[in-house]
């Protein structure tokens, strides 16, 4: 999204990169806009959109991250349809899923992209399709929209192109984000937490296969961004 600085009116690029605390940057800018209309477009989209100005973003650790992903999947519906149990989700199930990603992934070398737009391609679907599979003793009646398939796309993906005007701030040091958006953009940043998900993960995020799927899944965002 294009944010102008209020010092100095100068425009820049905010890349909206899913599950950073992305909802409450947005809200900083853009303090009436539903958390749930916001577009999470690529650096690559806004620069053919904008042109190729100043931008920044900020990453997270690819496991909190996906955490967080899991954690929006398997609690927010939007369409009013999908029906949540009260069963806590599973480690093995959430192994599988990443197992099922990652075969998908070895299949295609522009995976992220092919997944990144709903109804783009046939791997939008498989994801789809794949996470109903997995996740229907906790989901019923789950609808796309609500799965959030974009959140689970890799940051690498989200930031393609020239980092030589990009600024990226870490998730795990927002002040650093703040102290920017108020010294260079004059905002004053909202902290506030949006998404506050029940404790209803039974998931063993320190299980070594866990661990070890989520970083060949993410292993682009692992190495570029340093975690």
């Amino acid at each position: 999204m294009k944010v102008q600085s209020k010092i100095d009116g100068k425009n820049w690029l905010w890349v909206n990169v899913p599950k950073t605390a992305s909802t409450a940057v947005m809200r900083t800018f853009f303090p009436s806009m539903e958390i749930n209309s916001q577009q999470h477009n690529s650096y690559e989209e806004l620069i053919k959109t904008y042109g190729s100005l100043d931008a920044f973003t900020t990453v997270r650790h690819p496991v909190t991250r996906f955490k967080s992903a899991l954690n929006h999947t398997c609690h927010i519906c939007v369409c009013g349809q999908c029906k949540f149990s009260e069963q806590y989700v599973s480690t093995l199930d959430v192994i599988y899923f990443l197992r099922d990603m990652l075969v998908l992934k070895n299949t295609r070398k522009d995976f992220f992209r092919a997944i990144y737009k709903n109804g783009e391609s046939d791997y939008y679907k498989n994801i789809v399709e794949i996470m109903r599979y997995r996740f229907n003793k906790y989901i019923h009646n789950a609808h796309e929209n609500c799965l959030r398939v974009s959140a689970y796309v890799s940051q690498t993906f989200m930031l393609e192109g020239s980092q030589e005007k990009l600024r990226i701030f870490k998730y795990e040091n927002l002040v650093e984000l703040s102290e920017f958006i108020q010294n260079e953009l004059g905002y004053t940043f909202d902290n506030t937490v949006y998404r506050k998900y029940p404790n209803k993960l039974g998931v063993d995020f320190n299980d070594p296969t866990l661990l070890y799927l989520i970083y060949e899944l993410y292993r682009e965002d692992f190495t570029n961004f340093k975690y």
